[in-house]
């Protein structure tokens, strides 16, 4: 769903197991106008020149410094790359995708799994 995210826009047509050049971002488009199917899901790492950046980065939506406009600088400078993450993601700013991350972790615990199941058959 690109219109609820950052979609990237990278230097090849797919990321892999190796890290990816980002070109640069564009913010919750239109699927028909998203430069990529690779969304930005709030997992970073940087060097520590992202803080000059941020420092130089005026204020944006909401009157706060945005990391995403510091993202673009780096973009803008070459020094921003992407990973492939492996794995389950919840997007728990949605209420039943948050219930559902709840549900899917207690299931996984040997000491909730059981009587979880034995509740839900009882609905």
């Amino acid at each position: 769903n690109s219109k609820a995210y950052g979609i990237l826009k990278i230097s090849d047509d797919k990321i892999g197991d190796s890290p990816v050049k980002v070109l640069g971002t564009v913010e919750k488009p239109q699927p028909e106008k998203a430069p990529s199917r690779y969304a930005i899901i709030g997992r970073y790492v940087f060097e520590p020149v992202i803080f000059d950046y941020l420092a130089r980065t005026p204020k944006g939506a909401g009157g706060e410094i945005q990391l995403t406009d510091a993202m673009t600088q780096l973009c803008d400078k070459g020094g921003l790359y992407a990973v492939n993450l492996k794995g389950c993601r919840y997007d728990i700013g949605n209420p039943f995708f948050y219930v559902k991350a709840q549900i899917d972790e207690a299931l996984r615990r040997p000491d909730l799994a059981e009587p979880l199941r034995a509740y839900l058959k009882t609905l």
